[in-house]
């Protein structure tokens, strides 16, 4: 960039000149809100290196073919990357670009392990319990002996706990339990380094593979590959549930935000189910780009039985009946979510307007059939039959001879050259974008760098105006006079630098905690939106209690069953949790937003106070010794060494917290945690800001100004006395200056 290339020779030559032109050098650079060439060559690194990248997020269920999806997008087809072992021990994935072939894997570590066990043991609580009601329901059906009670009953309860999470946690713990791994034995993170995609996807096996003895044991697992087609992007796939795990889950939470493009992948034969919706909210609003695509995937399988028959073995035909139906159902399913389910706001409104062009079907086994068209022994059992299925069903596209045809055929199913356009299309609107923000960057910094160029300019043009236009004896004089009212003058500046603190401060910390209620109120506003109900039916059984009950436990007329309408709390974590984060962010960023105006405000405004000052608390004839451009000069100098305390926070976002969307008590646990956490922020910040008003005050008022100020008068006074004496020297001296910064600044 060539402002930084003018910043870079601007700053050598304050360097070279350091006696002439440091002290004001650094009250140009604040005025011009900059810092340095290194601070600005960060700057711009950050921008590019953080922007530049095309973040693309997987979402869907377990066995919904992301994996399939992802070996068709980066791998041509090839089975790199394992399919889930079960829904409870997918792990985070982010492939990335590596100049060399490496996987890192993350371990869970101990507080991760103690926090399965912890769900695991509630696990067992809530199983004891469900199975006791579900004994009590099979004791009513007839002809059923003890031990098929038992066996039914475990059955029941057990089924109507699996989507828990809890019931994942003790999945994973079993999982821990039963592998001969000692954690202790495992570091933070293994190492996997691999000399092929084949070679990848063995020694992958034994960390994410379902018989890998350290797959229950696997965080997440970031793959680097020396691929052209990773070059320019990052890629997350995420755990298939919502993460029992609360580390991992908020890690996921957080790459997501991240992502530009979120693809949803959901089996086209259960088509936005039930399942898809809750790992749906752990999608959030994003600023900038966010393009969501819901991908129906497994297309291949709902090519026959009705469909087959209507369409009349016509694929184009069977393609377009299957669109429409998956297209409506979609439509109908997210209006629903968004009218039934607070907090969801406008995050899936491209799904449902565009809804047809926002539908991408997707079959990975047809991708791999092709890349195999020739060497059809490749393909494994379950991608032969279903090879064989499109043959026998549609002989006008899929043939075993004609491979020509076949390829085009297998091209439309897979449908994955759409998938690589969308993502060409999205980067080349992210470039654009990056583009845009370089460009902003570079003319707010080349019109600031030139406004301190011209600055230093004007400094020393003045500088050698004074030197040509000075004299001896007055500058003595002028020395004698400012002797004589420095001390009066100096308990003025005094009182009037002390009310002018006094008041900035106050305003300040008003200001401050203003705005501090006005993002807490939004934060709960925004927490208490993701809060609702829901009215379900339940199956009781009650005890009549009456009669004899030993004789009615006999006949089995003792209980009866019957139907209650239950109103539950919900909440939707993720979004809350978003809500809270982006609250704590948005404080920090607005108060230190705030504090520097005012700052900055403050010491603009003060020369011109405080030389009023001196004009009224002085008088006439005295504050006529003054020079007013000069003090106010002088002023603004000094102001510069004043040290300002940073403002501070302690790290209080939500972390680990994220759980999905619950219901019951766990919701009301969950929203009584959310809301605290709200309050102890907003205290925590209350006292952050008084601290950092206090040591404000405390800055000001060791702030000698007057003797600074007078000071710096005094240097001032001998500098220019000195260089009107070697003026030829001091005049060729700021003819190099001058030169040098107008060289600079072409």
């Amino acid at each position: 960039m060539k402002c930084l290339e003018k910043l870079e020779k601007l700053e050598q030559i304050v360097a070279r000149y350091n006696d002439r032109l440091s002290f004001i050098s650094a009250t140009l650079l604040e005025n011009n809100q900059l810092k340095s060439a290194k601070a600005l060559k960060e700057e711009i690194d950050s921008i590019q290196n953080t922007d530049r990248l095309m973040n693309i997020g997987i979402v869907g269920r377990v066995k919904a073919g992301k994996s399939s999806l992802l070996n068709a997008i980066v791998f041509d087809g090839a089975s790199v990357l394992p399919k889930a072992a079960t829904p409870m021990t997918a792990a985070l994935t982010k492939l990335t670009y590596a100049d060399k072939h490496q996987a890192t894997v993350e371990f869970f570590s101990q507080e991760d392990i103690d926090d399965i066990k912890k769900e695991a043991d509630e696990y067992e609580k809530m199983l004891k319990k469900e199975l006791e009601e579900c004994v009590n329901f099979f004791k009513k059906k007839d002809n059923l002996s003890e031990s098929e009670i038992q066996e039914k009953a475990l059955k029941k309860a057990k089924r109507s706990l699996e989507t828990k999470k809890e019931a994942a946690s003790a999945d994973q713990y079993e999982r821990m339990k039963k592998s001969s791994v000692d954690i202790k034995s495992l570091e933070k993170e293994a190492i996997v380094e691999f000399n092929s995609l084949d070679d990848l996807s063995k020694k992958l096996d034994r960390y994410v593979g379902s018989s890998g003895d350290l797959m229950p044991f696997t965080k997440s697992v970031t793959i680097g590959f020396p691929l052209e087609s990773l070059k320019e992007v990052n890629i997350i796939d995420t755990p298939g549930v919502n993460d029992p795990v609360k580390s991992r889950e908020a890690r996921t939470l957080d790459e997501l935000n991240k992502c530009d493009v979120i693809f949803i992948v959901s089996p086209a034969g259960q088509f936005m189910s039930s399942e898809d919706l809750g790992l749906m909210g752990r999608i959030t609003q994003k600023a900038g780009i966010r393009e969501l695509y819901v991908v129906a995937s497994k297309f291949d399988t709902q090519l026959h039985g009705d469909v087959l028959e209507k369409s009349n073995k016509n694929l184009s035909k069977a393609f377009d009946m299957l669109i429409s139906d998956l297209s409506s159902h979609m439509h109908t399913t997210l209006v629903d979510l968004k009218n039934n389910t607070r907090g969801v706001g406008n995050t899936f409104d491209s799904l449902i307007e565009q809804n047809s062009s926002r539908i991408l079907h997707s079959s990975g086994i047809s991708y791999t059939i092709k890349e195999n068209i020739y060497n059809p022994e490749n393909l494994d059992e379950g991608e032969q039959h279903a090879w064989n299925n499109l043959v026998e069903n549609y002989p006008d596209n899929f043939s075993h001879k004609d491979k020509d045809l076949s390829i085009v055929s297998l091209d439309k199913l897979s449908n994955i050259s759409k998938i690589k356009n969308i993502l060409d299309e999205v980067a080349k609107r992210k470039n654009d974008i990056l583009q845009e923000k370089i460009a902003n960057l570079e003319n707010t910094k080349t019109a600031a760098i030139d406004s301190y160029g011209a600055g230093l300019l004007g400094y020393i043009t003045e500088q050698e105006k004074e030197i040509n236009e000075g004299d001896l004896d007055e500058l003595l004089s002028e020395k004698t006079k400012l002797e004589e009212i420095k001390s009066e003058a100096s308990v003025i500046l005094k009182s009037s630098f002390e009310g002018v603190c006094q008041d900035f401060s106050r305003n300040l910390s008003t200001l401050l905690k203003t705005k501090l209620n006005d993002l807490y109120k939004q934060a709960t506003k925004e927490s208490d939106a993701q809060t609702g109900s829901v009215t379900v039916a339940e199956q009781r059984t009650r005890d009549k209690g009456s009669g004899f009950l030993w004789f009615r436990d006999l006949a089995g007329t003792r209980y009866e069953n019957y139907t209650e309408m239950v109103e539950y709390t919900t909440v939707n974590t993720n979004q809350v949790v978003s809500a809270i984060n982006s609250f704590i962010s948005d404080t920090e960023d607005e108060i230190k937003g705030i504090a520097s105006k005012q700052i900055a405000e403050f010491k603009t405004s003060m020369p011109a106070q405080l030389i009023r000052a001196l004009k009224d608390g002085l008088g006439e004839d005295k504050s006529s010794e003054i020079k007013a451009s000069k003090f106010r000069s002088i002023i603004s100098t000094v102001l510069t060494s004043l040290e300002i305390p940073v403002l501070c926070y302690r790290d209080k976002r939500l972390k680990n917290a994220a759980q999905g969307r619950l219901r019951g008590y766990d919701a009301e646990n969950f929203i009584n945690m959310a809301f605290n956490h709200i309050e102890d922020f907003r205290n925590s910040v209350k006292d952050d800001l008084s601290d950092f008003i206090d040591e404000l005050d405390d800055s000001l008022d060791k702030f000698d100004l007057a003797k600074t100020l007078f000071d710096q008068y005094d240097k001032d006074i001998e500098k220019l006395t000195s260089d009107i004496k070697n003026k030829e020297m001091a005049i060729a001296e700021l003819n190099r200056i001058k030169a040098d910064i107008q060289g600079a600044s072409l």
